[in-house]
């Protein structure tokens, strides 16, 4: 199965937290699951991501949304 590839392009069950709601997400990266999420959810305001997968260490993302209705999105730098 694809999920249990560690190969590029390999799809994985990727987690996305937002205000204490988790949901799952099947990506090949980080990137494509919370452009996924982005497309599904479409945030009204600023919202930080933590985002997850099995063997992954979790990256903290934020979601923007521009007053032209265009999202903007990228992992947040590390605080330590």
């Amino acid at each position: 199965m694809t999920e249990q590839q560690d190969g590029e392009g390999a799809i994985r069950v990727w987690s996305i937290t937002a205000g204490g709601v988790t949901e799952t997400v099947e990506a090949v990266s980080d990137e494509v699951a919370v452009h996924q999420w982005v497309v599904t959810r479409q945030p009204p305001d600023p919202v930080v991501l933590t985002v997850t997968a099995d063997g992954v260490e979790p990256e903290v993302w934020q979601v923007i949304r521009r007053s032209s209705g265009v999202y903007e999105y990228g992992r947040l730098p590390d605080a330590g």
